[in-house]
């Protein structure tokens, strides 16, 4: 944080927790911090606020995004492979 920001003051106070997970943006990248959470714990957090909900589904749908376009390319690459070595038989 820097000194313009406000720090929330429902951080301020003492937070007592078993587990947690931060994430931090870091302008071209981000980081994730898991200490002592495990998947479900995780998604239950996500469901207990819209915006991470919102966020998760965003996030979802990306990769779904990128998993289609890698494929397609694949895709295009073989069938050039293909066409290239039927004009040399």
């Amino acid at each position: 944080m820097d000194h313009d920001e406000v720090f929330d003051q429902r951080y301020q106070d003492e937070i007592e927790c078993d587990g947690f997970v931060i994430m931090a943006d870091k302008g071209k990248c981000a980081t994730i911090c898991l200490q002592s959470v495990n998947v479900d714990t995780i998604s239950d957090m996500i469901n207990g606020d819209s915006k991470m909900i919102q966020a998760g589904i965003l996030a979802d749908a990306k990769r779904r995004i990128m998993d289609i376009a890698m494929k397609d390319k694949a895709e295009s690459k073989v069938e050039a492979l293909k066409a290239l070595f039927d004009g040399l038989r």
